[in-house]
């Protein structure tokens, strides 16, 4: 028991540290899905208590979301009207976020890589 409790608390100070990382301002290139077309925008992500909020711009269309951060996944639902989908990223060591997006319903993936802003 003492041991899982100890794990635990070093689970929970690690994700909080990686936390504060993660929030920030980050530039997007992206393919939708099927290879159908590419795109370019920003991304902010901030802090929410044991989540985050997610805003996309990509063009004049915002999107946003709601995600978790397991490790070095951060995983995101998001929605832009009445459409809906999942993301799921793995950051690199330089704070990178590259993944896969698919809208609910959809057979193919899109893809998206966030970079940290330079002013970040």
């Amino acid at each position: 028991m003492k041991y899982l409790l100890t794990t635990l608390v070093a689970f929970a100070l690690s994700t909080s540290a990686f936390a504060q990382e993660i929030a920030g301002k980050y530039d997007l290139e992206g393919a939708n899905p099927g290879g159908t077309g590419r795109y370019v925008g920003d991304v902010t992500v901030a802090a929410t208590g044991d989540t985050y909020q997610v805003l996309w711009q990509i063009g004049n269309q915002k999107q946003e979301g709601t995600g978790i951060l397991i490790g070095n996944t951060f995983a995101v639902s998001y929605r832009q009207g009445n459409a809906a989908g999942i993301a799921v990223f793995e950051r690199g060591t330089d704070g990178t976020l590259t993944g896969a997006w698919a809208p609910i319903g959809s057979s193919a993936m899109g893809i998206e890589i966030w970079k940290p802003d330079a002013g970040m």
